[in-house]
């Protein structure tokens, strides 16, 4: 595995090896039971002989109230107007509150301890914030930022969110999490400040050329977030802000005669097929809020001078806006103010939903598209779910990762290194795979970390070597950066400790420590590795009290950054993970 580190970074001496076992100052005790539950209606729970097409669908009533109680026979469900029968049928409803904060309360750590166990949160569904940036002014950003941090003082424990910022390119302001304390903490911190993006292809582009950058930047993004949250379980909610809908990015209209039709279609197709297929539901929220034709502002005098279609291009952006949640399963706000009161209302109506699968009696995958309808026994009832699916059979899926603006890895994932065995490829992709910044937490291996600042900040002059484990760039060393020492507590009951005929037991693992900024780019990185050898009474000690280590990375003094540790149980290529952003470490003044 010593080539992941030189593949990534830089060619890397010899890293420090830890001390395997050992004992430390901090024992949180036995890990425990794991808290995340997953949602009933997941596809791994509903593998058949059979084609299955799953369907998560939202019941409101006239008032936007989550409709409980219902029953399969409430519900018809027509493919291309053939009805079908439903094989399966879950009602999901969020976790209760009150259970949620008890379970947080249980779960909660010392300051500067981290743990890849999460809190308890709704693993039927989850929210996603998606602030555009791209496509908002920065008047509407700060009033949105505002409501998402007013929004934020009310979040119920539980509500299991992620929040993401998309500029240029797409950032991550805060993984997946069902803390209301740490989603507090990352809005009202400085990794989701406003954003200022470049004036697409300068100041004398045409039109349709800026409108086809956007539409590329925006597809792209979508897509990756969409492979993202793949590795979630349940229904995703998706709340896109956004501001100056990019309605030409998607066929041409009579103020933008020059975009390419057919292209813009297509890429609007993969954005949408992309998340639903990964069951996630676009909520889309005009970020202006509340508009009103210029002619009627209190800010003009006199006789309103005419304008160039307000009106014509206020319903077509909004038409696009519900074009795009129904043909995922969402629904669009647009025309209020209300930006809090509308996260709060797709939190609580996209938590309770139900699941339909079915068997389609239409058994080719011919990539044809194939229409959904439901209809409800029950009279006055609003349904929100996705409107089709193309008919394509069924291939592998790469593993989820988030891909953002820049390349965390190099090297070619799940192929073979020179003279790499099959055993070493696989471990070595287990690895590459779990430590891409914000995929989800490996959970097979549980972990607690103690993360300490050392106080001094070190600055390297020009020509510095790099100290040993240390492989940052020049140009930051030179800026200031600070060692932060890691110590591990592992559960050692799941690893694979192979026993030998005199009574021992033997395992080897690896301690990987990554540094990222908030578009993904990797910055330091290194891999420890440790052989374990024990007696047969020490490795019994161990199931009770697990193992420790200690490992050092360095981290740039100023900005915020999310460090991503990582053990890896080589014999039973078991991994565990957590991503931390730097800003929830404990700060140290420079002396």
């Amino acid at each position: 595995m010593a080539g992941v580190c030189a593949a990534q970074v830089a060619p890397s001496p010899a890293v420090p090896q830890p001390t395997v076992p050992q004992t430390d100052g901090f024992d949180p005790g036995p890990p425990p039971p794991q808290l995340q539950r997953r949602g009933e209606g997941d596809l791994a729970l509903l593998k058949a002989s059979a084609r299955l097409v799953v369907l998560d669908v939202v019941v409101t009533d006239g008032k936007g109230h989550a409709v409980r109680g219902l029953k399969p026979a409430d519900f018809t469900l027509y493919e291309d107007g053939t009805q079908q029968k439903v094989s399966s049928f879950t009602e999901h409803a969020p976790v209760d509150a009150a259970v949620a904060a008890k379970e947080l309360v249980a779960q909660k750590l010392p300051p500067d301890v981290f743990t890849n166990m999460r809190p308890a949160g709704n693993g039927s569904s989850s929210t996603v914030i998606l602030m555009d940036a791209l496509d908002t002014s920065l008047q509407a950003q700060m009033y949105l930022r505002q409501q998402v941090i007013e929004y934020m003082k009310t979040v119920q424990p539980g509500t299991q969110m992620a929040i993401f910022q998309l500029d240029m390119n797409m950032h991550m302001i805060q993984g997946m999490t069902a803390d209301p304390d740490a989603l507090r903490t990352a809005v009202n911190g400085k990794r989701d400040q406003i954003a200022m993006t470049p004036l697409l292809g300068g100041p004398y582009a045409p039109n349709y050329e800026k409108q086809r950058m956007k539409r590329d930047i925006l597809t792209q993004s979508m897509q990756n977030l969409a492979q993202y949250l793949s590795a979630f379980p349940g229904r995703k909610n998706l709340i896109w802000f956004t501001g100056d809908i990019p309605f030409d990015f998607y066929g041409a209209t009579p103020g933008n005669p020059f975009v390419d039709e057919t292209d813009s279609i297509e890429q609007f197709g993969k954005m949408t097929d992309a998340l639903r297929l990964n069951r996630v539901a676009i909520y889309p929220i005009d970020a202006r809020g509340l508009r009103v034709d210029p002619r009627f502002s209190a800010e003009r005098s006199g006789i309103p001078p005419p304008t160039a279609g307000f009106g014509m291009r206020d319903g077509m952006e909004h038409g696009y806006l519900d074009e795009v949640a129904e043909k995922t399963g969402g629904k669009a706000f647009y025309n209020s103010n209300g930006l809090k009161e509308a996260i709060a209302e797709v939190v609580d109506t996209g938590s309770h939903f139900y699941t339909l699968a079915y068997a389609p009696t239409n058994k080719l995958t011919d990539g044809s598209y194939r229409k959904l309808k439901v209809a409800m026994a029950q009279q006055g009832l609003h349904l929100e779910y996705r409107r089709g699916y193309y008919a394509v059979a069924d291939t592998p899926r790469p593993p989820a990762r988030m891909r953002l603006a820049k390349p965390v890895v190099a090297g070619p994932s799940g192929a073979y290194l020179p003279g790499e065995t099959v055993d070493e490829m696989k471990s070595r992709t287990t690895v590459e795979n779990a430590m891409k910044m914000g995929a989800a937490p490996a959970q097979e291996i549980l972990f607690y970390a103690r993360v300490t600042p050392q106080p001094e900040v070190v600055k390297d002059k020009k020509d510095t070597v790099a100290p040993q484990g240390n492989y940052m760039d020049e140009k930051l060393r030179k800026k200031g950066y600070r060692n932060y020492t890691i110590h591990y507590s592992i559960d050692a009951r799941p690893m694979h400790f192979m026993p030998s005929v005199d009574g021992s037991y033997h395992n080897r693992l690896e301690y990987v420590a990554q540094v990222f900024d908030n578009q993904g780019a990797r910055l330091n990185g290194v891999i420890s590795k440790a052989g374990v050898d024990v007696d047969g009474p020490t490795y019994k000690r161990l199931l009770k009290s697990g193992l420790g280590a200690e490992q050092t990375i360095a981290m740039p003094a100023k900005g915020i950054f999310f460090l991503r540790l990582g053990v890896h149980d080589v014999n039973g290529n078991l991994m565990g993970t957590v991503e931390i952003p730097t800003e929830q470490i404990t700060a140290v003044k420079t002396p």
